[in-house]
This record gives structure tokens, C-alpha cells and sequence, in this order.
């Protein structure tokens, strides 16, 4: 108890119901209920320096009457420190399904805005966990993996097929099946991250596999009908070649889908890992199954 009467439990309850939302009933207007809501919600300093605490013969005893009513820093729980001295740590996560390269550069290109307006003494601010830079790391692992993983591809075929131009029709299964797997998830608004490029990765042999078959069977008639006596128009024979080897194509590419359809079945964090990367694996195959075709 205060020397003006006042209790400090008192006190603490005006405090806690200041600004609270409350009900004042309802109004009957026409026949109709309308129902009559308090809205207590404030952000004015002035609005806490009149709150009324209690009454005195009647008169009003405010807040400010019997307390310094401020604004002030929040009480301090805790503490923070970097390189040995104090500093104020702030965590930003993410929600599900942002973007976290391009909110990372969003918050870097703010806080890059920000050192302008910084007060005296306080240093810039400074980024001690980026969780993109694993994520760019990866992908640009997963690149040169890519590009590695095409060069060998490239030696292996020149070496067997020993044919330049050959190589040349058969490697460009390769970038066609990509840029088609980029246009089709592109369609379907699917992110292209670091599973599916691994998907790709994974797929770089196998582009060519089709190609090859292909090629190699369309070179094999051509040197045969030059052989004959009387032999047939090229696009022709190129036509007929491509149709020999077609179902085996085909029969191929299915059992390699059917292989990473179970892909599709796994449940929770493994299912939201391991889906993209089979449907980045099986839209490159298709696509270059189809290139084939043409």
C-alpha cells in the first residue's frame, strides 16, 4: 500500500488489463442485436499516462500521478558477444518453401542499406552463419561434376566410337535432355536445387545411351547400302535403322523409369529429398529417348 491508497496488486491488474479487447454487450436497434466490442489496442504513451488506477472522492488518480510513465529498453535476459566484445545476435530462419539464395540477398542488400543509418559507435552488421553459401557450394560442386562428368563421357566415346561426327551427334543428346528438363520444370513451376542436379549428374551417362544405339546402328546400314548395287535414298535407310532399334529404346528406357518410380513412395523428409531427383532423372531420360525418336 502506497501513502495514496493505492495497492500495488492494484496496480499490476490495471496494468495487465490496459488495452485488452473486451466485450460491452450488444445494442437492440430494429428488431436487431448489434453487438458492441472494445477495441483497447493503443501504441500512444499518452493513453498509459492517463490510465486510471482508482478514484479518490471521486476524482481519477492516473498513472502519471504516482509514476514516471517512459519509454525504455526491454530488460535484458541474457547475453551476446562477438570477437570478445558485446554485440547483439539475430537468428532469420525461413519459412517452408522460400527461396533461401534470394531471401539471403535480399537481407544482405538491406543490410547493406542499413550502414548509412547506423548510430555512432555501433559497428556494421556482420553475418556469421550463411546457409546459403552451403547451398551455393553444393551446386557449384554439382557444375563441375556435370562438366566432368560430360568431358569423360565425350573421351569415352570418341575412344570406342572412333568417329568424331558420331561422338559429336551422340553428345548432344546431353545438352538437349537438360535445357528440355529446365523448360519442363520451369513449366511446372519445380525448383530446380541440388537434388535435381544431382538427378542430372546421375543421368549424364545415360543420355547417351539412346543416341549411341541409334547412331551407331543408322552409320552401320549407311556403310551397307553403299555396298549394294543399287542402294536406297540415305534418309531412308537412316528411317528404317532408327526403326529397328526403336522398341529395344523404348523397352530400356521404361525399365530404367521403373527402377526410381519406388523413389516416389518414400515418405516425409526422405520423399521430399530423394522426388526431385527422380523426376529430374526421369525427365532427362525421356527427353533424350525422345530426341532419338525425331
Amino acid at each position: 500500500m502506497t501513502d495514496l491508497g493505492i495497492n500495488i496488486d492494484q496496480l499490476v491488474d490495471s496494468l495487465e488489463g490496459f488495452a485488452n479487447n473486451t466485450s460491452g454487450g450488444f445494442l437492440e436497434l430494429n428488431g436487431k442485436e448489434y453487438l458492441i466490442r472494445h477495441i483497447g489496442r493503443t501504441s500512444s504513451l499518452e493513453d498509459l499516462q492517463i490510465l486510471a488506477i482508482t478514484a479518490n472522492d471521486g476524482q481519477p488518480l492516473f498513472l502519471k500521478q504516482v509514476a514516471k510513465v517512459t519509454f525504455a529498453p526491454k530488460v535484458k535476459r541474457g547475453d551476446a558477444g562477438f570477437n570478445g566484445r558485446p554485440a547483439v545476435i539475430l537468428g532469420i530462419q525461413k519459412q517452408p518453401g522460400a527461396d533461401t539464395i534470394h531471401l539471403t540477398k535480399e537481407i544482405e542488400s538491406a543490410l547493406q542499406s542499413m550502414k548509412a543509418s547506423l548510430p555512432q559507435g555501433m559497428d556494421e552488421p556482420r553475418i556469421t552463419f550463411r546457409q546459403a553459401s552451403f547451398i551455393e557450394a553444393s551446386i557449384n560442386n554439382l557444375e563441375h561434376k556435370l562438366l566432368l562428368a560430360t568431358a569423360l563421357v565425350t573421351v569415352i566415346l570418341f575412344l570406342f566410337l572412333g568417329n568424331f561426327r558420331t561422338t559429336f551427334i551422340s553428345l548432344m543428346a546431353i545438352p538437349l535432355s537438360i535445357l528440355t528438363t529446365i523448360v519442363v520444370f520451369r513449366y511446372f513451376e519445380l525448383s530446380i536445387n541440388t537434388m535435381t542436379l544431382g538427378g542430372l549428374a546421375i543421368a549424364i551417362g545415360e543420355l547417351v545411351d539412346d543416341a549411341v544405339v541409334g547412331v551407331e546402328n543408322v552409320i552401320r546400314r549407311l556403310r551397307e547400302n553403299r555396298k549394294k548395287q543399287n542402294p536406297l535414298a540415305p534418309l531412308k535407310i537412316v528411317f528404317n535403322a532408327t526403326l529397328e532399334v526403336r522398341s529395344a529404346i523404348v523397352y530400356a528406357t521404361i525399365i530404367i523409369i521403373l527402377v526410381f518410380l519406388p523413389l516416389f513412395a518414400l515418405p516425409g523428409m526422405e520423399g521430399r529429398l530423394f522426388v526431385p531427383l527422380g523426376v529430374a532423372y526421369i525427365t532427362s531420360i525421356l527427353a533424350s529417348t525422345n530426341q532419338n525418336s525425331c
